[in-house]
């Protein structure tokens, strides 16, 4: 109190005191941002009511949001997070209008300490009610000496015109009538019974159409070659030609060996008409016809492997070919893969499980693909069977193939289709599908 104040008559002082209070409230209901009403809030009310310092705390935020003295808040200072966690306390949201002394008494063991390290004198609650039984929050003040009875009734009036003031700016609150706690139950109780709905576990892999016992083309002999005489996804029947090697060398050895034969030959028909008089060509003789059978046989594997040089198909089918200019001028062992035959008619789903899906999906599983070309069109499917060991991609990623087929009336799929396949496994609770995978995560990054 001032020194012209002490000089005043009580009635004076009164008067004083009422106008004081009747203009913070003119400048509060003015105020035309929630900024400037917390400011109002916990520095100028100090000209009604002295105390030492002051915070305010909004329903709305579930904080403190202004300090006296025009401090910056900063919600993770030890002071804030711990008046934060008295005001949610203390807000009971029903619009009451009583002040509350808070003591030790009032306060649960976790925030007892924070009361003797925050707090020097008198710490008074002062709540913001609205009408219809909210309330905005409350009001920190503390000072030496405790409040009195007046003060209470003055800082009543004065923390419902700041209520009244914040839903001027903001707008009524929807929902308050229950309460903080409340409202917090039932959203609690609301998640635990949406955590045990039971749904089905799901697995995305990549997926494509790939034939069922499709015709390998392998090379017949040893030999470079020339050319490729299909292209990809042809149809080709029976008896077509689909590899040509290179005959050069395989011509060359056809001449050599035709001309080893003509040489045994003539050997052999010397010594044959030797033999009439002359006892060792007669011994010979046997020998010479002996060394033409193996030159006769060498000249007939040359002659089968120059036809087998032309590769030609054994039934009818689709060629599967990756690329057949890579093959151009390659020289290639016998039984070296070459291409494929694969009938159009029988397909199926290839699948590739990535390895920490693999005991979600089991034999006998409902399958949906999505193809890449119709995403909006699954085709439905069935798993028939998991490989035993995961095999390495070229991706460098490891994972466990697959194969499902397809229901019936699913029509002609082509071959090569490449698309996502949708597993459904066993049910589990939401909960456990939705932290599956984030919980799997955790554990390989913290190693437990």
């Amino acid at each position: 109190m001032t020194q012209p104040e002490v000089a005043m008559s009580e009635p004076s002082r009164q008067l004083l005191g009422l106008s004081r209070l009747i203009q913070l409230e003119g400048e509060l209901r003015g105020a035309g941002k929630s900024e400037a009403i917390d400011f109002i809030a916990v520095n100028d009310i100090h000209r009604v009511v002295a105390y030492d310092h002051a915070l305010i705390w909004r329903a709305r935020t579930g904080g403190v949001t202004a300090v006296s003295g025009g401090l910056i808040v900063d919600p993770h200072a030890p002071q804030i997070v711990w008046f934060n966690r008295l005001g949610r306390r203390l807000f009971a949201g029903d619009g009451s209008t009583r002040s509350v002394d808070v003591t030790a008494m009032d306060l649960s063991v976790a925030l007892r300490p924070g009361l003797a390290k925050w707090v020097s004198g008198v710490l008074l609650w002062v709540p913001l009610p609205v009408p219809r039984g909210n309330s905005e929050g409350g009001l920190f003040l503390m000072r030496a000496d405790p409040f009195t009875d007046s003060e209470r009734r003055i800082l009543a009036r004065l923390g419902g015109a700041v209520g009244h003031a914040i839903i001027a700016i903001e707008g009524p609150r929807r929902g308050l009538r229950l309460g903080f706690r409340p409202l917090a139950g039932v959203a609690v109780l609301a998640a635990c019974l949406a955590s045990a709905v039971p749904v089905p576990i799901t697995v995305l892999a990549e997926a494509k159409v790939a034939p069922i016992d499709p015709t390998i083309v392998a090379s017949p002999i040893d030999g470079v070659i020339k050319s490729i005489l299909v292209e990809p996804n042809d149809l080709v029947e029976a008896g077509r030609s689909l590899v040509a090697f290179d005959p050069t060398e395989l011509d060359a050895q056809r001449d050599v060996a035709a001309k080893h034969v003509a040489v045994l030959t003539a050997d052999w028909q010397r010594l044959e008409q030797k033999a009439f008089a002359d006892d060792k060509a007669r011994a010979e003789v046997s020998v010479a016809r002996s060394r033409l059978a193996e030159g006769e046989a060498d000249l007939a594997y040359a002659i089968d492997k120059l036809k087998r040089a032309d590769v030609k198909a054994r039934n009818t089918g689709v060629v599967m070919i990756e690329d057949r200019n890579q093959w151009l001028g390659r020289p290639v062992k016998v039984g070296e893969r070459i291409l494929s035959l694969a009938d159009p008619t029988k397909v199926r789903l290839e699948i590739q499980v990535p390895v920490e899906d693999a005991l979600v999906a089991e034999t006998g599983a409902a399958v949906e693909f999505f193809l890449a070309i119709a995403p909006t069109k699954p085709v439905r499917a069935r798993l028939t069977r998991l490989s035993y060991e995961a095999k390495l991609l070229p991706n460098q990623t490891s994972a466990f193939v697959g194969e499902a087929a397809f229901a019936d009336g699913a029509g002609p799929l082509r071959l090569g289709l490449t698309g996502t396949a949708k597993i459904y496994g066993e049910h589990v609770p939401i909960v456990y599908a939705l932290l599956r995978r984030p919980l799997a995560q955790l554990r390989r990054v913290l190693g437990f």
